[in-house]
């Protein structure tokens, strides 16, 4: 007997959580093709994708998500359609190109592989290394800060952010860019992946993978953090894990292709 909806196309915006992830449930059941999109709730968004991909493949159904993120598509996806590049961002990679060159911090950040001036020259154009006097700033500005209990930060309701969203989505470009061009730093995330997989049966793999990268990108920031301080003659110190903790594996940055000072 065909459902309600069954031939239908639905395009479903706010569908994390709540009032979204409800309707495109019943929509879901009623045999409706989805186009689900969301903002911000990452975490929310993962979880309704694997519960409603488990039920396309016991069902046959087909979901279509809508993402910026190309590894969430490959992850979660049969098949993937990119949207083709605007005319204008041409002529902004050029104009982005020609500012950066002979900044001698985004000369050194080309040496590691899957860095290229473009990329590196977003990175630098909305850091004020200045201002961040330790690694575990500018790790809260990028998008990697933690909170008392060491969980990553959250946005709170009513609270200014913390983070820089746009220098947050440069450095999940950087982290996919990685995964492609395989520099030493995916040494980390692979070895962060299996350690999760061991020890966090509870974890969804969207979860592990996020928290791999993570750690990754983690160690590439604060490789950036020390050489473009050194650079600007600005004081070092060690991260709060070492001078603090204990922790005595140091990552140094000549081991992942910056050139040796």
């Amino acid at each position: 007997m065909p459902l309600p909806l069954e031939g239908k196309i639905v395009l479903l915006t706010g569908a994390a959580r709540r009032i979204g992830a409800a309707t495109a449930r019943r929509l879901h059941a009623s045999g409706a093709s989805l186009m689900l999109h969301y903002r911000s709730a990452d975490r929310d968004a993962h979880a309704l994708q694997e519960e409603l991909n488990r039920i396309a493949i016991a069902t046959r159904k087909t979901i279509l998500f809508i993402t910026h993120n190309v590894d969430e598509a490959a992850f979660l996806g049969d098949r993937c359609f990119i949207a083709p590049k605007l005319p204008i961002e041409d002529g902004i990679d050029a104009n982005i190109e020609a500012l950066a060159d002979g900044i001698e911090i985004i000369d050194q950040m080309r040496c590691v592989r899957g860095i290229g001036k473009i990329l590196a020259a977003r990175l630098v154009s909305m850091i004020d290394i200045s201002r961040a006097d330790h690694v575990s700033s500018l790790w809260r500005y990028a998008g990697y800060g933690v909170d008392e209990e060491g969980k990553a930060d959250r946005p709170k309701k009513g609270e200014k952010r913390k983070d820089n969203k746009r220098l947050k989505v440069a450095c999940y470009v950087v982290a996919i860019s990685f995964l492609k061009q395989k520099p030493p730093y995916t040494d980390i995330y692979y070895r962060a992946k299996e350690y999760y997989e061991a020890s966090r049966s509870e974890w969804t793999k969207m979860h592990i993978h996020r928290a791999a990268l993570r750690k990754m990108m983690k160690v590439f920031l604060q490789h950036l953090w020390l050489r473009w301080r050194l650079l600007e003659g600005l004081p070092i110190s060690e991260p709060y894990v070492h001078n603090k903790m204990g922790h005595n594996h140091i990552y140094k940055p000549e081991e992942f292709g910056w050139p040796a000072l």
